[in-house]
């Protein structure tokens, strides 16, 4: 068998060939037909046991690291909304002489983050 995704239902194929096996059957047949379908069995444990690591990665892959948030590739209307609100507060602070712009930024930042869908 090349492909590997055929390994459960050949199992079952044989399984059903041994459940069913005619009355003339030898008993050589059934240990045949009984290692056939253990092998099978193993390897479509293994089959199972990929796919659950594959699952995890994808899953692990999906979920942002701790400190970091999944956002839209562009702004939506309440994340450009939350950014000019905090221009807007800039501005006031700004000209009194108690802010600088990359401070300015970072409180741009926070506030889009703070209006980013979850």
């Amino acid at each position: 068998m090349t492909d590997k995704t055929e390994a459960q239902p050949e199992a079952l194929r044989v399984a059903a060939w041994l459940i069913n096996a005619p009355f003339k059957t030898t008993h050589g047949d059934m240990l045949v037909g009984g290692r056939e379908l253990r092998r099978l069995h193993a390897e479509t444990e293994a089959q199972a046991a990929r796919i659950a690591e594959l699952e995890a990665q994808l899953s692990a892959r999906q979920a942002a690291p701790d400190g970091w948030r999944l956002v839209p590739e562009s702004p939506t209307e309440e994340m450009l909304d939350a950014a000019h609100a905090s221009d807007c507060e800039y501005s006031k602070r700004a000209f009194g002489g108690r802010m600088h712009m990359p401070q300015a930024a970072e409180d741009h930042w926070h506030a889009m983050l703070s209006a980013a869908p979850t």
